[in-house]
C-alpha cells in the first residue's frame, strides 16, 4: 500500500516505514502529525482518489531536523563597484511514515 501526500506544495509518494524530508514544520522531533491532503491512496482493492482528499489518513512522526545545500546569491551593478552577496539554507523536517490507512 502507498499513497501520495501532499505537503508544502510539494508532492510525495510514501509507503509505511519510509523516511522523507518536507519543509519544516513548527513541531518537535518526536511529536506525530497526519497529513492534510491525501491526494490517491493505493491497496490491493485498486486506486482510491477523491476531491482534496482520497479518504485516506497518513501519519507521520518527526525524526530530526536538517537544513539543506547553501544557496549562494550574487548581486552585481556593473560599472559602480557595487556587489552584494546573500545565502541561504532552507530548514527540513525528516519525518517517517508510520501509518497508512483507508477511512471507510
Amino acid at each position: 500500500m502507498y499513497a501520495i501526500v501532499e505537503e508544502g506544495g510539494k508532492q510525495y509518494k510514501v509507503r509505511e516505514g519510509d523516511f522523507i524530508e518536507i519543509e519544516r514544520k513548527e513541531l518537535a522531533p518526536g511529536m506525530r502529525f497526519a497529513f492534510e491532503k491525501v491526494l490517491a491512496l493505493v491497496d490491493d482493492e485498486g486506486l482510491h482518489t477523491g476531491a482534496g482528499s482520497a479518504g485516506g489518513k497518513v501519519t507521520g512522526e518527526i525524526v530530526d531536523e536538517t537544513k539543506g545545500k547553501r544557496v549562494s546569491v550574487m548581486k552585481f551593478r556593473r560599472r559602480k563597484g557595487s556587489r552584494t552577496h546573500s545565502s541561504h539554507r532552507q530548514k527540513y523536517a525528516l519525518v517517517r511514515i508510520k501509518e497508512i490507512s483507508l477511512e471507510a
